[in-house]
């Protein structure tokens, strides 16, 4: 997650890459101390770049206006030609441009001695103890602004650092660095290296960026273009707009010569002088959007003109070829005039070469506010419209308890990829496929100093080499040469990669909504939690036990010791996703034929309240007037009259149009939380239920209750919809939350003593049953056809039609809008699209499966007694042979053929002997060695199943006698259902499938809010709520601890 400023440390037997403090627990659990290391001199050359061009402006500035400068200045609309601006740039961004920074990369050897274990433990107790200061000065340290009061935390940063640099060299010392090419370097762990360098150019994309000119295209409308009958006759001079009277930047509409202001330009003004959008482009789209080609006028020339076209398929500049009779319609002639204005190509090249472009980074509002840097301030990279997960991860890891856990868990999951249960995980991709690891690694980089001192350890190093070349910057300019440094960040490379691999839409660069990665994630990371767990328990045995391995040697390199990782298990059970954020469903079928009752119960971790649906309404409508405004601005076509025009007629051409007014947008409709609260509880109908006491189908309601109110609730609101025409729309309306929100309307009440249940199935009458089969089957086919009516419909919309099936089977065959209501509520549910299992069929297979696996386990596990004496009348020994049986085990023929004899093969063993000549003694070794540690991996496995299973029984066993409603509620946390509002997340933007996500969360000492927009961190006195869509609220502890009045009338 974060390398620090020496580089990374590839190990050249397990290929996976660590930083300088890292190493010595990557060295103990692999057993290998040979390392390729790279460095790059990026920064340096980016701040030599950077103070070579400030010295330059600074010549220039002393000088007079050169022509070398006025030579430089782009003069068209172009990248990498003559004439244009440079492609290259003034920085190499290192976070976001791999091509750019992998010439600078350097490779050299690295052989690393372990030193003594208590001074290898020391430094990283030493470590974890500077980054993970609690201190509330120290968090707040800002180093770059010194004042009276902050001397003591001066002081004691200045200790800190110095403290680091020492550790970082103790860890120095104990590395020896070689060339490539020494010749004292055995030839293999060479060619390894090299082959290792020069892969690189296989991740980095070296090909030049291609040279990109402006391309201006004649218009296909130009030819025959729609004109009006006897145009007005326009004067060479004096125009003005016909709309508000303005004498600069006019454009002349070449079918009916009206003429107007241009429109509006971000960064460079245009449209009317009364602020309105340009009269060229509204007469343009009030006419019917028939006359697309305008001319500005003040750049004809003989020779030239800057010709636009409106045309939604061209919208640019384009070329005339017919300008001189189209103009000659108004009695212009191009030969009598000359060019008095800038082009818009002009105007482009001076706002290009002006305009600040870093600007664009943060908004006037944060531009104001101080800068956050240090623990808890630390922002995460965009790494292509990865906006969602950056604000999903600051809530979550803004949860103390969960933040917590996955910190002090990141060191002993490290030790425990050395255990025997992760073999497998290795195989897979070891440490970097680790989600619980690499949310550990998260969570030091988001909760801890580790990012702001290891860069400020780099720019004190940067500072050192900078010295050595005579350069002498200061901290504060380093940052504003290097932008990128401005703000303390990370780029969650190994995690992304990781969620895209858990679920494939995450791991394009596509927009994703924030709601679904939460869920998913909250469950990854639940599914995890018993594995995490046993795993921990399998460190400490290892740990008890007192055995010499490689698990103890990275554990005491670590510091992990049996009391730690005893307080970790501790940890882990508070911060665990049922303990901080589950809550019980629960979902109360009320039969409206026979008032029976049917509860069923689920646990989540995401509450969805729906915007009340008068909303929606209301902003529809006022969509639909905004279009009939439009369409009656338009008003009837016709041919414009002179003195719309704006042509001199004699007459006042000032006369601003009334009716072109554009009205004022009305503001979007408001809503209070607790309404959308109340639409949760309020009862929801079901259309055409089949009703299992009555047989029928019929109305029934549904309403959905909380069992419990757990620490930490997650709200998303329902903002996205899909409208009567199947387009995925979002309702911009405000929701007003409070600061303290009641969802007590929600409690659980469970079955009631006059409640009678539903039966599971439909009652069987005698006069059915006797019935001839004639009638069943004309029955059955009837249900049948209506079945098959419905999953035809679902298909249309483009649902599956496992799903379809899926959905009619849930809702007992109700109509398609109850089928579409409950796949909407399931698009996450991973066997969604599976077809159906038959149950008979399932459990048979099962059984079948299991007891044949159960009989074949040990033969599969060991080779066959004959064959191991075959081989060895070939002179060769039992252990020889075993290990070629081990070796080869599993593999197919030469010819690709998998062999009949199963995972152990006589021929292929016997290959394998004969091919090892010299080297197999070493290769018996091995063999043996890697069939140990499977054997140990699928005990583990075997291990971890048992273990899952007797958990299970367990809270089965717990679970006995107690009602579904106490089966709901066991192990979660609960009390008052009062929250205050913790963190929220935002989405910027009126579009599904884009937008942009930024979150906010809550300050410690409660005195503002924070901002987290990708990497900037920006502290607020006050934010905006009421456009949020994800929302965290922390329960409101009260002083009593008695339970909630519906808990003790259970009880």
């Amino acid at each position: 997650m974060v390398h620090g400023p020496f580089g990374l440390f590839i190990n050249l037997k397990t290929f996976l890459s660590v930083s300088l403090e890292s190493l010595p627990v990557d060295s103990a659990l692999s057993g290998s101390r040979v390392y390729v290391h790279l460095s790059s001199n990026v920064h340096e050359l980016n701040a030599t770049t950077a103070n070579n061009k400030r010295k330059q402006a600074q010549d220039e500035a002393t000088a007079d206006d050169s022509a070398a400068g006025r030579a430089n200045k782009p003069t068209k609309m172009a990248i990498a030609v003559e004439g244009g601006f440079s492609a290259d740039g003034d920085m190499i961004d290192p976070s976001g441009n791999f091509a750019a920074v992998e010439p600078t990369i350097s490779y050299r050897l690295c052989v690393y001695t372990a030193a003594s274990t208590a001074a290898t433990a020391a430094v990283a107790r030493g470590l974890a103890d500077i980054y993970r200061s609690s201190s509330i000065k120290q968090q707040q340290q800002k180093r770059a602004e010194v004042d009276e009061e902050g001397q003591e935390q001066q002081q004691q940063w200045r200790s800190d650092m110095t403290l680091l640099q020492q550790y970082q060299e103790q860890l120095l010392q104990q590395l020896a660095f070689l060339p490539l090419d020494d010749p004292d370097v055995p030839a293999a762990v060479a060619a390894a290296a090299k082959h290792l360098a020069e892969t690189k150019h296989t991740v980095a994309d070296s090909a030049p960026s291609a040279a990109w000119v402006e391309e201006i295209l004649p218009s296909k409308y130009a030819e025959d273009l729609p004109v009006v009958e006897n145009p007005p006759k326009i004067s060479p001079s004096n125009w003005k707009c016909a709309d508000c009277g303005a004498s600069t930047n006019l454009w002349l509409n070449l079918s009916d010569g009206f003429i107007g202001c241009g429109r509006k330009l971000y960064g460079a003004g245009g449209g009317c002088a009364d602020g309105r959008e340009g009269a060229a482009i509204r007469h343009y789209k009030e006419t019917g959007s028939i006359y697309p080609l305008i001319v500005k006028l003040g750049t004809i020339s003989a020779d030239s003109a800057d010709v636009f076209s409106y045309a939604p398929d061209e919208d640019s500049t384009v070329i005339d070829p017919k300008l001189p009779e189209h103009l000659a319609r108004f009695g212009i002639e191009t030969q009598q005039l000359r060019k008095t204005e800038r082009s818009t190509n002009e105007l482009a090249i001076d706002l290009n070469c002006k305009y600040d472009w870093a600007s664009l980074t943060a908004s006037a509002s944060e531009q104001q506010q101080q800068q956050q840097k240090g623990a808890g301030f630390v922002g995460l990279r965009n790494l292509g419209n990865t906006c969602y997960v950056n604000a999903v991860l600051q809530a979550l890891f803004s949860v103390p308890r969960f933040c917590e856990k996955f910190l002090r868990m990141y060191e002993p999951l490290i030790c425990c990829q050395g255990l025997p249960s992760a073999a497998a995980a290795a195989a897979g991709g070891g440490p970097a496929k680790c989600l619980s690891l690499q949310l550990g690694a998260l969570s030091v980089a988001l909760q801890t100093r580790r990012v702001c001192m290891q860069k400020a350890l780099g720019l004190v190093l940067l500072q050192r080499v900078l010295q050595q070349q005579d350069i002498q910057i200061e901290e504060k300019q380093l940052i504003s040469d290097l932008p990128y440094l401005a703000h303390d960040a990370v780029s969650p490379l190994s995690l992304r990669a990781i969620i895209g691999s858990l679920h494939a839409e995450f791991a394009t660069s596509r927009q994703q909504d924030a709601e679904e990665f939460l869920s998913l994630l909250l469950s990854w990371i639940g599914d995890r939690e018993a594995g995490d767990r046993r795993q921990l328990q399998q460190l400490r045995q290892q740990l008890q036990s007192g055995e010499s391995s490689a698990v103890a040697a990275a554990a005491a390199a670590l510091g992990v010791t049996d009391d730690s990782l005893q307080a970790t298990e501790e940890v882990l059970r508070e911060g665990a996703v049922d303990a901080l954020f589950s809550f019980g469903v629960e979902q109360r079928l009320e039969c409206l034929q026979s008032r029976q009752v049917r509860y069923t119960y689920s646990r989540q971790q995401v509450l969805a309240l729906p915007i009340p649906l008068h909303v929606q309404q209301e902003e529809e409508e006022q969509q639909q007037e905004q279009q009939r405004q439009q369409k009656r601005r338009k008003g009837a076509e016709g041919t414009p009259t002179e003195s719309d025009t704006g042509a001199e007629t004699g007459g006042d051409t000032t006369e601003t149009h009334c009716e072109t007014e554009e009205p004022v947008a009305p503001a979007a409709p408001s809503v209070p939380l607790s309404s959308c609260i109340s639409a949760a509880a309020a009862a929801a109908a079901v259309n055409d239920y089949l009703s299992p006491a009555t047989g029928a189908k019929g109305d029934a309601e549904k309403t959905l209750r909380l069992t419990n109110y757990p620490e930490y609730l997650l709200v998303f609101l329902k903002r996205f919809y899909i409208s009567d025409r199947w387009i995925p729309k979002k309702l911009k309306c405000s929701v007003e939350i409070p600061e303290e929100v009641s969802f007590e309307e929600l409690r659980a009440s469970g079955l009631q003593p006059e409640e009678r249940e539903l039966p599971d199935e439909p009652p069987q009458p005698q006069q059915q049953q006797q019935q001839g089969n004639n009638s069943g089957t004309a029955a059955a086919a009837a249900q049948a056809a209506a079945n098959d009516e419905v999953v035809a419909t679902l298909e249309s919309m483009g649902f599956s039609s496992n799903a379809a099936k899926r959905a009619l089977r849930a809702t007992g065959g109700a109509a398609a809008e109850s089928c579409v209501e409950w796949l909407m509520g399931h698009l996450d549910d991973p066997d969604l699209n599976d077809p159906i299992p038959a149950p008979a069929a399932a459990s048979a297979s099962g059984a079948a499966e299991a007891a044949g696996g159960a009989a074949a386990a040990d033969a599969k596990d060991q080779p066959d007694a004959e064959a191991v004496a075959n081989l060895m009348a070939l002179g060769f020994d039992e252990r020889s042979v075993r290990a070629a049986f081990f070796a080869t085990r599993g593999q197919t023929s030469s010819g690709g053929i998998a062999t009949e004899g199963g995972p152990f093969d006589a021929g292929r063993a016997a290959d394998w002997l004969l091919s090892q000549g010299s080297g197999l003694a070493a290769a018996v070794e091995e063999a043996l060695a890697a069939a140990a540690a499977a054997a140990a991996a699928a005990a583990a496995a075997e291990e971890a199943r048992e273990a899952e299973a007797q958990e299970k029984q367990a809270l089965e066993a717990a679970a006995a006698g107690l009602s579904p409603l106490e089966r709901c509620r066991l192990g979660l946390e609960d009390g008052c259902g009062k929250y205050r509002l913790f963190a929220f997340v935002s989405h910027l933007g009126s579009s599904v499938s884009g937008g942009h996500y930024i979150c906010h969360v809550r300050s410690k000492d409660g005195s503002g809010w924070l901002q987290y927009n990708d990497e900037k961190v920006t502290k607020l006195q006050s934010c905006d709520s009421r456009q949020a869509y994800l929302l965290l609220f922390k329960r409101v502890e009260t002083e009593s601890k008695e339970p909630p009045a519906a808990m003790q009338k259970d009880a």
